[in-house]
């Protein structure tokens, strides 16, 4: 594992001579057996230059870190917990936005949510293992319900509930104290491979690779009043770039709204923001990467406002020499019911 630490310095901003420093410290921590660190959450600060850290890899194992940065710049790394309860690969940490909770994904379709000890939780079946963490963390749910590798995780603004999104096809939404699935998102036929909740609890998005026409959703959520989740597009548009020779099926973003379970909004293709004579200046291009991208996540979210819903594996495409570049789109909340 290497973990990279980045301070900003942004002394001296709004004048024209302004300048961003930004310093980069790299401890050398070997931990995850050198395995690939797939996942890694910070939890919500409370103490100045002291930072929680969770990390998920393909060992198994979850790791709980101290990080303190030094009046020097310099950061203290230590390793406060390792977490053992997974038996496959963890591709997703995340920490509640209150700090109490941790959730973690595998590999067996597993999602183990973490409460820290106090002295008044039930002590735990004793074992003849030599226990060095300096923190105790517990079981608190073990949500059963996927039935494939577990991608991505995200957690409800008021830390109640949780999204995951599973490499066979579905999001389910889940009560975390009640520990049971309020819903299955099985609308989406191929690997969702990112999801992320609403800060203002009113959407909830996820991406995948989708070759479904448009179908009503059979859902009753009656606290969220929209769904956005983004997919390839349908098999009429599929075919038509097919015939056309351009590009495998494109994703579609499209936006549901769970009371008429119709959809409101759908985005495939659209212009880009770019200057006035520019080659794709009005032109509709598509927004983002098929399916042969190589990639294991396409992890969106949404700004800590809500107001901006940030989506990865775009592309910019030349329709001219054929040359892309690849892309971070950002979409305003006033689109998203357009």
């Amino acid at each position: 594992m290497r973990l990279f630490l980045v301070e900003l310095d942004c002394r001296g901003r709004g004048g024209r001579g302004s300048n961003l420093a930004m310093k980069c410290t790299i401890p050398e921590i070997s931990w995850h057996n050198r395995d690939p660190v797939l996942s890694i959450d910070i939890q919500s600060g409370k103490e100045d230059n002291f930072y929680r850290l969770a990390s998920g890899g393909t060992d198994t194992h979850v790791v709980i870190w101290h990080v303190r940065v030094q009046d020097s710049g310099m950061a203290e790394v230590e390793c406060a917990a390792d977490l053992q309860r997974h038996q496959k690969a963890v591709n997703a940490v995340r920490f509640s936005p209150s700090g109490h909770y941790l959730a973690s994904g595998d590999d067996e379709s597993v999602i183990i949510v973490w409460k820290q000890k106090t002295d008044q939780d039930a002590p735990e079946f004793p074992t003849n293992d030599v226990d060095t963490n300096k923190e105790q963390w517990m079981t608190m749910k073990t949500l059963r319900g996927h039935l494939e590798d577990v991608y991505d995780l995200c957690w409800s603004p008021d830390s109640t509930c949780l999204i995951s999104g599973s490499v066979d096809n579905t999001a389910i939404l889940w009560d975390v104290q009640k520990g049971r699935n309020m819903g299955i998102l099985s609308e989406h036929k191929s690997f969702v491979q990112g999801v992320t909740w609403d800060p203002k609890n009113q959407y909830v998005a996820t991406m995948c690779s989708d070759s479904t026409l448009d179908q009503d959703l059979n859902l009753n959520f009656p606290d969220i009043v929209s769904l956005v989740y983004c997919m390839r597009s349908a098999l009429d548009h599929a075919a038509t770039e097919a015939a056309n020779n351009t590009f495998h099926s494109p994703r579609t973003c499209r936006v549901f709204n769970i009371q008429s379970r119709k959809v409101v909004s759908r985005a495939s293709k659209s212009p880009l923001p770019v200057p006035e004579g520019h080659e794709l200046d009005g032109k509709q291009v598509r927004l983002f990467h098929d399916d042969t991208l190589k990639s294991f996540f396409r992890r969106l979210t949404f700004s800590p406002d809500g107001e901006l819903l940030i989506a990865p594996s775009g592309i910019i495409e030349s329709p001219d020499t054929n040359k892309h570049c690849n892309a971070t789109h950002i979409f305003t909340r006033r689109l998203l019911n357009r």
